[in-house]
């Protein structure tokens, strides 16, 4: 669960959204997903099929919300 990985987060969906996790905004999980991908401790995992054409425009938009742009991304080679 991102709650695990995301400190914010957790803060977040214990303290104000605890009593009803549907009014959570989709953002805000949008926003944590995003901080734990760049962080590297977590990878969004997606399925589709592009014979079929199933669930490709979602990989492409997780694509651009939850990882790093060229600009944003660090070269450091351990």
């Amino acid at each position: 669960m991102v709650a695990d990985l995301d400190d914010e987060f957790a803060d977040l969906v214990l303290g104000k959204f605890s009593e009803n996790f549907d009014l959570l905004p989709a953002e805000k999980l949008q926003t944590a997903i995003r901080r734990v991908t760049l962080a590297q401790t977590a990878v969004p995992v997606l399925c589709g099929s592009a014979l079929k054409n199933k669930g490709v425009q979602p990989l492409l938009d997780a694509i651009t919300m939850y990882l790093p742009s060229p600009e944003e991304r660090n070269y450091e080679f351990l």
